[in-house]
């Protein structure tokens, strides 16, 4: 068997393998003639340094005197991995199939090819190793905890003050309604409100007095109302809120309200 230089196929032994094969079971063998066809394209595709076609047709080659059991097949696997070594990349597949060559081929055929493909392994493997070596360590992509906000949630001042107000608006409404009831009895009873008897005009003036109440506890409920929508809307929680004090009373002397607290 002849190699022509480090990096070329093996061709000679070869094709002389095969015509012989072929000339003496038969030129009409097809399977025959086309795995001589693919390791003739090889080899000019590997000539032209048309690597990738060269390991296509002879992986075919391979392929087609396996299938026939051809003693021949295992030197074809010599040419896939002489044209995978071609390839930028290839360098793990073509170390494999260098080993398969060593592995299938017999171990007394061509001793100094078998040696040339055993130093050549011996260097993809270090090349390999030295690749490995090289290439950085992947690092996981550095994830940023998640900030942990406190969430501002709306204090109960804003709707206790809001509240506290309605609650005298009601009871302004009531009072107004109650010295609006009484006006009109006051009315009916003296007309005029004149010449009307003593016990009529003390209910006259504790209706007016109920009236100014009553007219001092919704505007005051308004107003009242109106800031707990506001603070509803711009005071967080932050504490407080137990501070928060409102009251709303009426006795027969009047009604009164009252607020305090920190804020």
């Amino acid at each position: 068997m002849s190699c022509i230089g480090w990096g070329r196929v093996v061709c000679f032994a070869l094709l002389v393998g095969m015509v012989g094969t072929a000339s003496a079971q038969d030129d009409a063998d097809a399977r025959e003639a086309e795995a001589r066809q693919a390791f003739v394209e090889g080899r000019e595709h590997f000539d032209d340094e048309r690597f990738r076609l060269a390991v296509e047709s002879f992986k075919r080659a391979y392929e087609l005197l396996n299938e026939l059991g051809s003693p021949m097949a295992p030197t074809i696997l010599y040419n896939v991995g002489t044209a995978l070594d071609e390839l930028p990349g290839h360098q793990q597949e073509a170390r494999d199939t260098y080993q398969r060559f060593l592995e299938e081929s017999p171990a007394d055929d061509d001793p100094e090819l078998r040696r040339t493909v055993e130093m050549r392994i011996r260097e993809l493997d270090m090349s390999i190793a030295e690749q490995q070596d090289a290439a950085p360590a992947e690092v996981e992509p550095e994830v940023d905890a998640p900030v942990e906000t406190e969430e501002e949630s709306m204090s109960i001042v804003g709707p206790i003050v809001a509240a506290g107000g309605g609650a005298l608006l009601i009871t302004g409404a009531i009072l107004g309604a109650i010295a609006l009831g009484q006006g009109n009895d006051i009315e009916s009873a003296c007309p005029e409100l004149t010449a009307c008897s003593p016990e009529l005009r003390s209910d006259y003036d504790q209706m007016r007095t109920r009236s100014v109440t009553a007219d001092v506890l919704i505007f005051g409920g308004l107003a009242i109302a109106a800031v707990g929508a506001v603070l509803m809307f711009t005071l967080k929680d932050g504490g407080g809120d137990d501070d928060v004090a409102l009251s709303a009373a009426c006795d027969g002397q009047g009604c009164y309200a009252s607020a305090r607290g920190t804020f």
